[in-house]
């Protein structure tokens, strides 16, 4: 089996553009809240460790706590 490289480098790229994208998502929630930091080392693990399927869980989460905090309000 041949692998293009090219386009492996290219889902590469994709994939953490996507994942940035879902970091900055979650950072910017934290420091709405002005939570960022009171949770520093759990951000710090956002940024560097977690997968994609957990982050997207994570703002997905975040996302629904923030709709039923401002209905609330």
């Amino acid at each position: 089996m041949v692998l293009n490289f090219q386009d492996f480098k290219k889902r590469k790229a994709e994939k953490q553009s996507y994942r940035d994208s879902l970091v900055n998502k979650i950072v910017d929630h934290y420091s709405e809240e002005n939570l960022e930091k009171d949770n520093s080392f759990y951000l710090e693990h956002v940024r560097t460790g977690f997968p994609i399927h957990v982050l997207e869980g994570i703002l997905e989460r975040l996302e629904e706590n923030a709709l039923v905090n401002s209905h609330a309000r």
